[in-house]
């Protein structure tokens, strides 16, 4: 339940970021379809989630590895204070985003057939 909520909070702060970068970022040219989500009156579901007692924008469609490499480019190049990135977007089977360079001058890239 722990992981589930810090995973929940890491969404989160990735999905408020990219939905601030790409509206603010003329470096940002994926075109992103939003929806509204959440809703000041709802209640648990039977498990004891599914309440959201505000309304956020969340993309309709899933973020691509190419989309997300664009936006760490443009918001994360110099430092990720926000933990936007992290070390098994490389490492595992399924990570597709590798991070190069130092602290202060980051770049990110796709790995070969990745990009979706």
């Amino acid at each position: 339940m722990h992981a589930q909520k810090r995973l929940l909070g890491l969404m989160l702060r990735i999905g408020a970021a990219l939905a601030i970068s790409i509206m603010t970022s003329p470096a940002i040219s994926a075109p992103i379809e939003w929806v509204t989500v959440g809703s000041p009156n709802a209640t648990k579901d039977a498990t004891g989630y599914g309440a959201v007692g505000y309304e956020f924008q969340m993309s309709k469609y899933e973020t691509t590895n190419a989309q997300y490499v664009e936006f760490l480019n443009a918001v994360a190049d110099k430092e990720d204070v926000h933990g936007l990135y992290s070390a098994s977007m490389t490492s595992s089977a399924h990570g597709g985003i590798a991070r190069q360079g130092a602290l202060g001058s980051y770049s990110y890239s796709l790995k070969a057939g990745m990009d979706n």
